[in-house]
């Protein structure tokens, strides 16, 4: 039987695109190597020889980029030596001669050949266009990913094809039927997992053939990224690379059999569709089942040999860490682009660990040539900075910098970092935040610091969580409008030049220059930008000319160009935030909020360090550096409440509504323990440096491998992980066991003994493990590579930070490293900050107590250990304190500063009356957040009587009709209800206003407007304000709808109500009326008075007089505190969409409250449709159209002339656009005229939507 190997052309998420077609959409695999030209991977392992052969064959072809299979080497020699390898070299493919094409061998059995043709654009467009599904909807599948937690597996839950989730229930299954197992891998903002999934899985044919012949799991790789690693390595190393989607088939114990990625639905362009790999794989089972399952098992086993290495000595060649250094330096700066800047050419990565291991290497260069050690060596330090400036200054021009939003996509498609790929990763904005971070403490240029806010920025604006989480990713496609059908790559960032024009207004012109938009688009700076015409007459904002040459052109001074230019970018932002955002993947990885949290951390002090009086423009805010530690404690207390098990000491990988089943991994570890320490370091307590050294010893309990050296990356547990890999490969993320080296060196740096020496062994023996592999592909552990010094660290160069005041701090030192404690005892001074040296031969003081920001960010410089009294040493500490505070950290999931300041309030030496009151708020629902909450706004309530204070008052809520929902929600928001006394003030505040109401309804939702309605005082206010209304002969009724809906008015004092009354009968309104009472609640209270002057302002720019803005608020007083949001764009559509003169909508204000999307334009366009055929006039009354309930409005405008227009009801459900975003002569062509949807759609700019 002859086996060959496949290789078919496809713009794949994994490779760089061959010269005729341009650039892919989607995720590339940064890891992965990149072969010549696309493949689509799709290969049976029918025998054992198959692992040679593709690996022979994929060396064949190999360019000279980094590729994973190479760091196979004891593997390849093995297999390369086989009988089966010389039997492949020696042998002829015949049928391969006969092609008129170029022809490779195929590894798709029966498929023999292929040729390498390139794909046709319009496949590429069709895929890349997705279907967005409608909010609400009824589906007709469900499956098993219905109940899980990830994104991923919930965007798959309505899949025709019957999905499990990774687990015993699957396997048993697979085993029961005989069956193997279609395993497929992604995460939620991947492009073409979506293009997969519309093609494929949810193709009721397709998935017939899958539930038929298969067990179908699918996978989140963020979720499970030992699965992950298992499968990709297995198709990485047959086949050269590898990306997401992953297609693997396994047998029913777990062995692949067959692996790929992206398959096309049908076969195509000379290579299989997937039903047909589907048809094949059944086959192959069916009768080659013995050789599949042994060509699988020997994978495995060749896989774990090599993926397990073990170090031959405990400590480095001599000599190696040098030579390694210099060599990557070497091949990074011989790969550099000096045109447009970064390493390589296109698709161009932002990857940190080269940026950094240039940083390291330019900065040791530079100590060397200022020591006289070598000659020349200052001029190559510069030179090697240059590069790495260079390269940050044009990431950040380009637009692979989301210049109005902050942040950076996952990478550039061309070479000029112009056009991206428009996903948003978590990992990449932390290590990009430390890099630019880095660059600032280096250069001092605020240009830097400027970038390294604006990504900091944009988390905490975008990516943050109620209680202090970080989200993971944000895809790249979004839909372009709400009634979209379907999505688009980079909809959400990309603008018209008339968009654009109409946005920022006077300032286009400046505008428009400086960021090379077009009217004809500006994706044409590279053939690789946009091969197939996806952004015609789009633009990706980029910056081609430095702002001070532009200033200095127009003759501008800079500052106020730069104020210009953030004006403009806010105004474009306000648009921006109008259009459908992409999917937002809300999972919490640890391993990713590890890197944030160091980011932040570093940046709260590093940022100290800005001249003063530095100026920012939108989308930075420019905020107190301080601000930063807060976004970082409270992402590490949330893990630690959240993710972290005190009685396991054991980490979960991730969170979405509840921890994820998965562990955690080495990464989540390692990441974390970084973060923690930059934590410590720059300013945080000495918490978070016992919880790093905590896990730490867990890291080496769970993944340390004591005999060989390094980490694995998975514990060992779960027998479904087939391999245990000791990861080192650096790519878009560093690898745990980089991260691991530095952790331990500077933990060894700070703790004293004989765990000081084990951690620095543990460091030695970790390099010793890979040092094959630095010595043949270096290139490949990029980090380890200027981390080899690092076991030779000299402790000087740690920060350390000491309250000698502070009992804890120092209690801990004397445990772990008594000399520090004792220096900070002898030399400590409360008016002077103190810098200690390691070794206690002097101490020097410093006048300036931000030193240590001043230095170069991976090895600081100057601070070495400080000692001084922070915020907290006002007051002496005591056990007691410490117990305080730990409790609320620990069990209230309060952050350490919270804490700190929570502890000035209450105190208690035993845990016995705050376990009471936290039991009993989780016995009525309140979750962690919301308890957190609460205690941190009133934590005196730790020590009152759960059982004789709270326990009553929580049940008298209950008892009248307040849910354990809302009674949580609302306490939680504002707990001083539960300070007051239940019999004196909270039982007679109820009494009165059921006197007044008579209703508990009523009572209930006032509560949930305002507890305060039980907390004022009834008899000074509440009792007569509403007597002041009863005299004034309010009805009844409309004194009930004030105290359910806007009981903030009543609860004034009684000379403010009276005034706002008075105000209210001199405007004429009838307190018969209900908008007497309305127009009271409307210009009560300070909130409410800004949003009068608001409103006001907004009318007055409509062109309404000061009468017709009276009038209106006469006959609907809401009407003058609406969302000024909500007016403009009401207003908007009406006057300039509609056409409607805007005054006469101060004739019919509650016109302004009907929802836009569901009310006004689907009947507006009915109305539209109607009076331009004729069928009614256009002088109808807006009331007529707009207020009455939606039966009466189908029979009066679209039932009654369906005859005449057959498309009515469509135009009315939003299926046929008129005016949005189409022509309306196009529409009407299309409607009565019948020209044919396609013309319409060559007609149209929106390549997307289609009549």
């Amino acid at each position: 039987m002859s086996i060959t190997v496949a290789v078919a052309p496809l713009p794949l998420d994994f490779f760089p695109i061959h010269p005729t077609l341009g650039s892919p959409r989607g995720s590339i695999d940064s890891s992965s190597s990149l072969t010549d030209f696309p493949i689509a991977l799709m290969a049976f392992s029918l025998q054992p020889s198959l692992a040679p052969r593709l690996l022979i064959n994929h060396l064949s072809t190999k360019s000279s980029s980094v590729s994973s299979i190479s760091l196979h080497n004891s593997m390849l020699k093995r297999l390369v030596a086989s009988c089966s390898v010389r039997r492949f070299l020696t042998s002829h493919n015949k049928s391969a001669r006969k092609s008129s094409y170029f022809l490779v061998p195929s590894l798709s059995w029966p498929f023999s050949v292929t040729s390498r043709r390139p794909i046709h654009s319009l496949k590429v467009l069709a895929m890349a266009e997705q279907t967005q599904a409608p909010a609400a909807q009824s589906h007709k599948h469900s499956n098993r990913l219905a109940a899980e937690h990830s994104p991923y597996l919930l965007q798959h839950a309505h899949n025709p094809v019957n999905w499990y989730a990774w687990g015993e229930e699957a396997f048993q299954e697979a085993r029961r039927r005989d069956v193997p197992i279609f395993l497929s891998i992604g995460y939620s903002t991947c492009h073409w997992c979506h293009v997969m999934e519309v093609e494929s899985f949810e193709d009721e044919g397709v998935a017939k053939l899958l539930n038929d012949w298969f067990v179908s799991i699918k996978v989140d790789r963020e979720e499970r990224p030992d699965v992950d690693k298992v499968y990709m390595t297995y198709v990485q190393a047959l086949y050269g690379g590898g990306g997401w989607p992953l297609s693997v088939f396994l047998s029913p114990d777990l062995k692949p059999l067959m692996g790929g990625t992206y398959f096309p639905p049908d076969d195509n362009f000379g290579r299989p569709g997937f039903k047909t790999v589907l048809r094949k794989v059944k086959e192959a089972w069916d009768s080659k089942r013995d050789v599949l399952i042994k060509s699988g098992a020997f994978a495995i086993e060749q896989l774990s040999e090599a993926l397990s290495a073990s170090a031959s000595s405990n400590k480095l060649q001599d000599g190696l860490s040098q030579a390694a250094l210099r060599l990557c330096a070497e091949q990074l700066a011989g790969s550099y682009d000096s045109v447009f800047g970064g390493f390589g050419s296109a698709p161009k990565f932002p990857r940190p660990v080269e940026i950094q291991l240039m940083l390291y290497q330019s900065k040791r260069l530079e100590e060397i040539g200022k020591s006289g050690e070598e000659i020349g060596k200052s001029g190559e330090a510069k030179e090697g900075l240059k590069m790495v400036l260079f390269n940050l200054q044009c990431m950040a021009r380009g637009g692979i910098h989301d210049h109005i939003g902050g942040g950076f996509h996952r990478y550039s498609v061309d070479e000029c970092w112009h056009v991206p790929h428009f996903e948003k990763m978590l990992y990449d904005q932390g290590q990009l935040a430390n890099v630019y971070l880095d660059a600032f403490s280096i250069t001092k240029d605020s240009f830097h610091s400027s970038i390294s806010r604006d990504i900091l920025d944009y988390l905490r604006r975008d990516m943050i969580g109620p209680s202090g989480e970080i989200f993971s990713a944000e895809d790249a496609d979004s839909a372009e409008s709400e009634s979209a059908t379907r999505k688009k790559e980079g909809a959400f960032h990309i603008w018209t030049s008339a968009e654009v024009e109409d946005v920022v207004g006077e300032h286009a012109t400046l505008f428009m220059d400086h960021y090379y938009i077009k009217p004809s688009g500006n994706c044409d700076l590279s053939r690789m930008s946009d091969p197939h015409n996806e952004f015609k007459g789009k633009n990706v904002l980029i910056e081609r000319n430095s702002t001070s040459a532009m200033a200095s052109k127009l003759d501008i001074p800079t500052e106020k160009y730069l104020d210009v230019l953030g004006i403009c970018r806010q105004k474009l932002f306000d648009v921006r935030s109008k259009r459908p955002r992409p999917h937002l993947d809300d999972k919490v990885i640890v391993s990713w909020n590890g890197l944030a949290i160091s980011s932040f951390a570093r940046a709260s002090k590093i940022l100290k360090g800005e001249p003063e009086g530095t100026k920012f423009n939108f989308p930075v805010v420019g905020c107190n550096p301080k601000e930063y530690m807060e976004v970082a404690e409270k992402a590490a207390s949330f893990i630690r409440r959240q993710l972290y098990n005190q009685q396991t000491r054991r980490l979960q990988h991730s969170f979405r509504n509840g921890p994820a089943k998965a562990p955690g991994f080495l990464d989540d570890y390692a990441f974390l323990i970084s973060g923690l320490l930059d934590l410590y370091e720059f300013g945080g307590a000495i918490f978070w440096l016992a919880w790093a050294i905590e896990l730490q010893d867990i890291q080496d309990e769970l993944f340390l491998d004591r005999e060989g050296g390094g980490y694995f990356n998975t514990p060992g547990e779960d027998p479904s992980v087939l391999l245990r890999v000791k990861e080192d490969h650096d790519g878009a993320e560093p690898s745990g066991n980089s991260v691991s080296v530095i952790n331990l060196v500077r933990l060894a740096s700070m703790v004293s003994g004989s765990r000081s020496d084990q951690y620095r062994e543990n460091a030695e023996h970790l390099l010793a493990v890979f040092e094959t592999r630095l010595k043949e592909m270096a290139m490949a552990s990029l980090k380890t590579c200027w981390l080899l010094p690092m076991p030779h660290y000299d402790p000087n160069r740690t920060v350390i930070h000491i309250d000698p005041t502070d009992t804890e701090e120092i209690e801990f030192w004397e445990g772990n490293n008594g000399n520090i404690a004792l220096m900070a005892k002898n030399n400590f001074s409360a008016d002077k900050l103190t810098y200690l040296k390691a070794q206690p031969i002097s101490s020097k003081s410093s006048t300036s107590p931000y030193a240590f920001t001043n230095s170069f960010g991976l090895y600081p410089e100057t601070a070495i250990y400080s000692s001084t009294p922070r915020q907290i040493s006002s007051r002496s500490s005591s056990n007691q304190d410490s117990y305080t505070v730990s409790y609320l950290i620990n069990s209230c999931g309060l952050s350490p500063e919270t804490a700190i300041s929570a502890s000035e309030k209450v105190r208690f030496e035993t845990p016995k009356k705050p376990d009471s009151v936290l039991k009993l708020l989780r016995n009525h629902g309140f979750s962690e957040t919301q308890m957190a909450n609460l205690v941190r706004k009133r934590p005196l309530l730790l020590l009152a009587n759960a059982e004789r204070t709270l326990l009553p008052k929580l049940e008298f809520f209950q008892s009248i009709g307040v849910s354990r929902t809302d009674l949580a929600k609302s306490l939680s928001f504002d707990p001083t209800i539960l300070t007051r006394s239940l019999e004196k003030q909270i039982i007679p505040s109820y009494n009165f206003l059921s006197s007044v109401v008579h209703s508990n309804e009523k009572i209930v939702a006032a509560m949930k407007r305002t507890s305060w309605i039980f907390i004022t005082n009834c008899t000074r206010d509440l009792v007569p304000n509403i007597a002041a209304l009863t005299e004034l002969e309010v009805p009844a009724s409309c004194i009930a709808l004030l105290v359910a809906h806007f009981p903030e008015a009543l609860i004034q004092r009684h000379d403010q109500f009276s005034e706002t009354v008075s105000q209210v009968q001199k405007m004429g309104f009838d307190p018969s009326k209900s908008t007497f009472v309305l127009a009271v609640h409307a210009i009560s209270g300070k909130g409410n008075k800004l949003i009068w002057d608001r409103c006001y302002d907004a009318y007055r720019k409509w062109g309404w007089s000061k009468d017709d803005i009276l009038s209106a608020f006469r006959k609907h007083p809401n009407c003058m505190i609406l969302s000024e949001k909500k007016l403009m764009r009401t207003m908007d559509y009406f006057v300039n969409k509609m056409g409607w003169e805007s005054r006469t909508i101060s004739r019919t204000p509650a016109i302004l409250f009907f929802s836009l999307e569901k009310r006004i334009i689907p009947r507006c366009s009915v109305i539209q449709v109607l009076t331009s055929k004729g069928l009614i006039k256009k002088d109808f009354s807006l009331n007529t159209v707009l207020v009455p309930a939606e039966k009466c409005f189908l029979k009066k405008f679209v039932t009654k002339y369906e005859k005449e227009v057959p498309q009515l009801l469509r135009v009315y459900q939003g299926e046929c656009d008129v005016n949005h975003g189409y022509h309306h002569s196009i529409f009407s062509a299309y409607l009565f005229n019948g020209t044919p949807a396609g013309m319409i759609y060559n007609l149209t700019r929106d390549a997307d939507r289609k009549v």
